[in-house]
Order: C-alpha cells, then sequence, then structure tokens
C-alpha cells in the first residue's frame, strides 16, 4: 500500500493529480540524471581547465577550438560561423571541424547546454545552493528566452562588419580558460557578476542572452533525444514545471496539452523534470519529433500560470 502523500512532508497534488497508477509518494528519489550532467559537465571544466598542462599529443586548445589526441579537430558552431562572416573566407578545416559537433546537436539537440557548458555549471549549482539556503522565489524577474537570438544575430552582423569574432573574443564560457594576469580576474569577475545577478533573474543568460544557446536551439530543434511523455495518465503535480532551468512549462504545454515528448526547442536535455517527476511519466531517450500521446480523460492539473510567472519558473 502506498504511503499517504501527506505523511510524506511533501506539498499535496492536486485534486484529480492522485488517480494516477504510476504515483510513488512515498519513494526516496535519487535525481540521476541531475547528477549525471553536472558530473559529465565537471570533467569537460576540470579538463579543459587542466587544458594548458596536457600533452600536447592528447590535448591542444579551448572551449572555442580545439584539438583531440593530436587527430580530431572540433570547432564550436558560433565561432564557426563568426570566423566566416569575420574573414569572408571559409577552409575546409573550419567545416570539418564543425560538422562533428552541429551532427550531434542535430541528432542530439541542445545537449551542450545541460551537459557540457562550464558556464551552465556554475550557474546551475550557484542556483541550487540559492534554493537550499534562501526561500525560493515567488515571483522572479525574467526576460523573455527570444532575447538571445536576438543577441545571435548582434554578435554575427557584429563580427562581419567588425572583422573580428566577437563571441569568440570575449564569450564567459571561454574566457575563464583562456584568459591570464589581470585579464583572468575580469573574466572571473564576469562570472561572478552572472552569479549575482541570477540572484534576481535566475538563470537569465543561458534563458536569455546566450548566443552559443540560440544557436543550439535552432540546430537541434528536431533533435532525436528528447524527454518522453510516457503512459496514458497524467499528474498535475507542477515539479517537472518548477524545475525546469529553462522555464519550459512542461505539464501545460507539452504533458497535458497531449505531446509525446517535450519538444521545446529551448530543452537542454538535463533530465531534471524526469527526476522530478512523481510518476515516472517523464522519461529522458530516443524519439521522433512531433509525436501525440492520449491523455486520460478527467485528469486535472493547476490552472495555467500567469506568463511572468510561467517565465520564471
Amino acid at each position: 500500500m502506498d504511503t499517504p502523500l501527506a505523511a510524506t512532508g511533501k506539498p499535496p497534488l492536486p485534486r484529480g493529480a492522485e488517480s494516477s497508477g504510476h504515483l510513488r509518494p512515498g519513494r526516496i528519489r535519487f535525481r540521476r540524471w541531475t547528477w549525471a550532467h553536472r558530473a559529465v559537465a565537471f570533467g569537460f571544466l576540470v579538463w579543459f581547465a587542466l587544458g594548458p598542462w596536457l600533452p600536447d599529443w592528447l590535448f591542444q586548445g579551448n572551449w572555442n577550438a580545439a584539438r583531440w589526441f593530436n587527430t580530431i579537430n572540433l570547432i564550436d558552431p558560433l565561432v564557426f560561423a563568426e570566423t566566416v562572416l569575420a574573414s569572408r573566407s571559409v577552409s575546409w578545416e573550419l567545416v570539418l571541424g564543425t560538422l562533428p559537433l552541429v551532427a550531434a546537436a542535430v541528432l542530439l539537440g541542445r545537449i551542450f547546454c545541460g551537459w557540457i557548458c562550464p558556464l551552465g555549471l556554475v550557474l546551475e549549482l550557484a542556483e541550487a545552493l540559492r534554493n537550499h539556503f534562501l526561500p525560493r522565489r515567488k515571483r522572479p524577474r525574467q526576460l523573455a528566452r527570444g532575447w538571445k537570438y536576438l543577441v545571435l544575430a548582434g554578435v554575427l552582423l557584429g563580427s562581419a562588419v567588425a572583422g573580428v569574432p566577437l563571441f569568440a573574443a570575449f564569450s564567459p564560457i571561454n574566457a575563464p580558460f583562456v584568459w591570464r594576469g589581470w585579464h583572468l580576474a575580469v573574466a572571473l569577475g564576469i562570472v561572478a557578476g552572472l552569479v549575482l545577478v541570477e540572484l534576481w533573474f535566475p538563470r537569465v543568460f543561458c534563458r536569455a542572452l546566450c548566443p552559443l544557446g540560440a544557436l543550439y536551439s535552432l540546430l537541434g530543434r528536431r533533435g532525436l533525444l528528447r524527454v518522453r511523455v510516457t503512459g496514458p495518465e497524467r499528474l498535475g503535480c507542477l515539479h517537472c514545471t518548477r524545475d525546469c532551468p529553462m522555464g519550459i512549462d512542461v505539464l501545460h504545454d507539452h504533458v497535458l496539452a497531449g505531446h509525446a515528448t517535450v519538444n521545446d526547442p529551448e530543452c537542454t536535455r538535463c533530465g531534471s523534470c524526469t527526476d522530478r517527476c512523481l510518476g515516472d511519466i517523464l522519461q529522458l531517450g530516443f524519439a521522433w519529433p512531433e509525436t501525440v500521446s492520449k491523455v486520460t480523460p478527467g485528469t486535472r492539473a493547476p490552472e495555467r500560470a500567469s506568463s511572468r510567472q510561467k517565465a520564471s519558473r
């Protein structure tokens, strides 16, 4: 017999949500995908931080472009676009170095942001610490997610006009790993400034300002790695929406809307919503985009939040 929800110390579910046969409220949940993507991102962070001291045959480069095992060249897609526009030329070396990362984004979605980006990891951990020690914000401020596409257009246009890859030169993702001396202090100050800003605007850089995230959203909007909505029944607990770092309304826009997957291009495949799903309805796996599942009639959920509340979660 399942433990009553009130006995678990968790907030009660809305009426009608308890009807799902999947619900296991008394179980202790291990956030496997959350800790998995943090461990992977931390591994990349340490690797790139140690890059200058690694043998040249093993690794050379930084987050903009790197050479692995003295054979494999990988170039950031945004660096490729900026370099082509700034130099008004293109080479096979640039194309071949960019293709693997473009292919990974097309197939797997915005996985760089959720599993690899060092700045994303720092901001996620800062947000987790803030929520652990301070009360959750009731109405946090947030910029519209569409702003980052304007930033992307701006850095591409600026690179073409200035003849310099602008974001590659000043990226807060790469700068702490390549700037030295007082420049390094500036780079770390920028990261610290973002952490402070996000005390009032949670994950604002990743959601609304990062041009690289915007590019990966465009490339990976039809990626096959997705959060799948499984089973015929639905819960209305809102944990998935509240815990999404990208502010996606997982419950209303995808689960209760009848979609078989979370098909929002902003999804970073981090798995946070699947870890928080009380009924194991959300699963991270491979699925074709734009498929629809059947929602059990009569399942209820909380009323849709206002646009300001929705963006803040």
